[in-house]
């Protein structure tokens, strides 16, 4: 895709030093992705979708999932989850 238009995508793909390695999409259509420059622990994670539309993350796996569904990053690709995780208690 790269090749084909490369004015509509920021990125290389997996292998490519840098490329994007996709993990994840959501309901909407949108991916996400490991910009897969440097050592695996450094990458970062990119979402958006097929015209260009990226937000990067400068963290972890972790940090990005949870902040995701918390709420605490703002990630217009993804837009925007309104219902933040409850911590749910069983009785016995």
């Amino acid at each position: 895709m790269v090749e084909e238009d490369p004015q509509q995508h920021a990125y290389d793909s997996y292998p490519a030093l840098g490329g994007l390695l996709a993990w994840g999409v959501n309901a909407f259509g949108q991916n996400i992705y490991w910009a897969t420059a440097g050592k695996p622990d450094d990458w970062k994670a990119v979402t958006g979708d097929l015209v260009d539309y990226h937000f990067v993350y400068d963290g972890n796996f972790s940090s990005f999932l949870l902040g995701t569904l918390m709420g605490t990053i703002r990630n217009p690709a993804l837009g925007h989850y309104d219902h933040r995780l409850k911590k749910i208690v069983f009785n016995r």
